[in-house]
């Protein structure tokens, strides 16, 4: 689940870093609604296949920050793929150095998720 909890928060963060360009032209926030932890009081994805396609895709911790973006992307890719989902900019977001520069952030929080909901 931690992992699954960086992942949100990084697109979490590049949807509100550009939420205006996002909202028009981009399927971002459906799938964030899909994934977001604080939405129910178990502290579990509002739909718990998100969670499942998560964890078909993401197989070990990554080794960098970097690999990291990439196993993101690649999940991205796959709801694309299969689900009929687009994400024109954020993908390209995904891959912008502030991105990267956040994922310190997003571990942080995930870590902070996970004891609030004692996964």
């Amino acid at each position: 689940m931690y992992y699954f909890l960086i992942c949100f928060y990084i697109l979490d963060y590049c949807f509100f870093s550009n939420r205006e360009m996002l909202m028009q032209n981009d399927d971002l926030g459906l799938l964030l609604g899909t994934m977001d932890p604080n939405m129910l009081t178990d502290g579990t994805p509002v739909d718990p296949a998100v969670l499942d396609d998560w964890n078909s895709i993401f197989k070990q911790a990554p080794s960098s920050d970097q690999e990291f973006i990439e196993v993101i992307d690649d999940f991205l890719g796959y709801y694309e793929k299969n689900e009929g989902f687009d994400f024109p900019f954020a993908r390209k977001i995904l891959k912008q150095k502030e991105t990267l520069n956040y994922v310190k952030t997003a571990k942080e929080k995930a870590f902070e998720t996970c004891r609030k909901y004692n996964y």
